[in-house]
């Protein structure tokens, strides 16, 4: 940048204006009629004042009050104004406007101290288009040492400026929305932090994650589901103020910064002002498509210790992760809970390889109770082979952590999915349960009507593991076990799925003997009609529809509608966390058939459970 011609501030060499009194034509110091330097304080040798004027590197002379008194051909074609319209004048004809004073006063400060300056200045062409410069300023330093001349070399950088530019901002915006990335984020995140706390402002951080978008790709390519993203991303920039940001951290994932926020209550205002603007449809390449979204919160307050960017980052996730573990389609604000249940997961998940290879884990088993005549806990035979259940007991993993006790198998799974595992531990409780299984009297026998059998819950990502149907024939195999002993329970989503997507493995296990259950009943998005298509011995109901009775009527319908579902498909209907001898009699009264829960006692380990079948204390 040049100043401008105005006569105010300090006179400037090649890079700056001049003052008024030193505007005025070519002088004896301007060029000879070769176009070469002339004068007592021209450049002494010939050769190099030729070389300047053929030179295709732009250059030209001022004198010491920085006015042109000399410019190459090449200085003339990359500014677009000949020698005419050049010498008398300053650099200031250039000026663009896209630097500021302060520029100028460090240039003219280094070469009128003698010294040169090097720089990239923006200039403008006569035609008034825009170029970028590297300069070179060097003085001319008289006899006195005091600078006579300037002389200027300028390099066209334009298009160079112009790709590290393009390069720069790829290295820093998503490519697909133009939004910010991680890593600008982040870079974002630390200078509102630092000037949140200078100006005793709070800040919130929303980490959002779309529901259901892997569908979109999946039903109608990527292509489809990119304009998705880019639509997102607009219509979420449209609900932010322009003091907020919006960054897109890869796949569904996008994270906005809000500023300026006074108390907890705006953070929690945006929150669900972002998940409304998702809410309305979306009109893409001909598909209207509708996608939600979860959403964690972070927040900052004055007052409070100023963390990390990554820090409060972190805090947005695991209040996101909160969210889509209780269910999706929701925000949550973060609190300090969540970071010692994501700490306390996080150790889980470290120990859980080290914890199948110590033996750490081992199985309990509690007694299904039929609803008979007589006391709760009494067995009596079932009416069919095809009702079992009297003597049906169901397995739980449990996990004797070194350092946190006794710990469940909700657990236990959580840490096993997390670390990649779940395909060891599905192996492993299978094992676990045959072995133990096959120690229990008529173990290697099928059962008749009044016999056992093991139930052993799996979660529906178990179906994932490479041939269940394989690792149940080889766990049977190797314990010696009856393989009608064995009953699988799934939750009923899995098995009673209206697409029926895993008919194949289950008929696999049914022509093999081995039964199939189903639980939580009542909970998930089962579809009681597939029960038409599927064989199973064993209904379980969710644990929440005991809890409610016996005061809940809509509980009560749902529990006689599944006890003629049950009866229907020939099942054993099993109500599930029955706690009380009223909830208990509820269910007799409903015609539920067994009962399950904390009622009956303990859960007992595999040695004791031949007692527990005879009946004994």
């Amino acid at each position: 940048m040049v100043a401008e011609e105005s006569g105010e501030g300090r006179p400037g060499g090649p890079g700056g204006g001049a003052p008024a009194e030193a505007r005025r034509g070519p002088t004896e110091g301007g060029p000879t009629e070769e176009g070469a330097p002339a004068g007592g304080d021209a450049p002494p040798a010939a050769a190099l004042a030729a070389g300047l004027v053929a030179s295709p590197v732009a250059a030209f002379l001022t004198d010491a009050a920085g006015v042109i008194v000399w410019a190459n051909a090449a200085f003339e074609r990359q500014c677009g104004h000949d020698r005419a319209g050049l010498l008398g004048r300053t650099p200031a004809l250039l000026r663009s406007g896209r630097h500021g004073p302060e520029v100028y006063a460090e240039l003219w400060a280094t070469i009128a101290a003698g010294r040169s300056w090097r720089g990239l200045l923006v200039n403008r062409r006569r035609d008034g288009t825009e170029y970028t410069v590297r300069q070179a300023i060097t003085p001319v330093l008289g006899a006195e040492g005091r600078p006579t001349h300037h002389l200027a070399l300028h390099e066209d950088v334009t298009d160079e400026v112009a790709v590290a530019a393009r390069t720069a901002h790829e290295a820093t915006h998503d490519a697909l929305t133009d939004l910010p990335n991680r890593r600008l984020f982040l870079e974002l995140l630390g200078r509102e932090l630092t000037r949140a706390r200078r100006h005793g402002a709070g800040l919130a951080v929303h980490f959002l994650d779309l529901d259901h978008f892997k569908e979109v790709n999946d039903a109608l390519g990527h292509a489809t589901g990119d304009a998705l993203l880019v639509a997102v991303a607009r219509r979420l920039e449209a609900t932010l103020r322009a003091s907020d940001a919006l960054a897109r951290f890869g796949g569904d994932e996008l994270v906005a910064l809000q500023t300026d926020v006074a108390a907890a209550g705006d953070a929690q205002v945006l929150a669900q002002k972002l998940l409304d603007a998702l809410a309305a449809p979306f009109v893409v390449e001909g598909h209207t498509l509708r996608t939600g979204a979860s959403l964690g919160v972070a927040l900052w307050l004055p007052g409070a210790p100023l963390p990390q960017p990554e820090a409060l980052l972190e805090q947005a996730d695991q209040a996101l992760y909160h969210v889509k573990r209780a269910g999706r389609g929701t925000w949550a604000l973060h609190d300090p809970g969540m970071t010692r249940r994501m700490s306390r997961r996080a150790s889980l998940s470290r120990d859980v390889d080290g914890a199948l290879a110590r033996g750490e884990l081992g199985l309990v088993f509690r007694l299904v109770a039929p609803l008979g005549q007589g006391p709760p806990g009494a067995i009596s035979p079932p009416a069919d082979d095809a009702a079992p259940g009297p003597h049906m007991l169901d397995a739980a993993a449990r996990w004797r952590h070194p350092g946190l006790g006794e710990l469940g198998e909700r657990e236990l799974e959580a840490a096993a999915v997390e670390r990649g595992l779940l395909g060891r531990l599905v192996a492993w409780q299978l094992d676990a349960a045959c072995l133990a299984a096959a120690r229990w009297p008529g173990a290697r026998d099928e059962p008749g009507p009044a016999g056992w059998r093991v139930c052993v819950p799996l979660s529906g990502l178990a179906l994932g593991a490479t041939g269940l149907d394989l690792l149940v024939e080889r766990a049977l195999a190797e314990a010696g076990l009856a393989p009608g002993r064995l009953v699988l329970s799934l939750p009923d989503a899995t098995v009673l799925s209206p697409r029926g997507e895993h008919a194949p493995t289950f008929a696999r296990l049914a022509s093999a003997g081995v039964g199939l259950a189903a639980h939580g009943v009542g909970a998930g998005a089962a579809s009681l009609l597939a029960l038409r298509r599927v064989h199973l011995v064993r209904l379980t109901l969710a644990s929440d529809l005991a809890a409610t009775l016996p005061d809940d009527p809509l509980a009560d319908a749902l529990v006689r509608a599944f006890v003629a579902a049950a009866v229907g498909a020939r099942a054993l209907l099993v109500a599930d966390g029955v706690e009380s001898d009223a909830q208990r009699d509820a269910l007799r009264a409903l015609g539920v058939p067994a009962v399950a829960g904390p009622l009956l006692g303990p859960a007992v380990p595999p040695e004791d459970v031949p007692a527990l079948l005879l009946g004994q204390p």
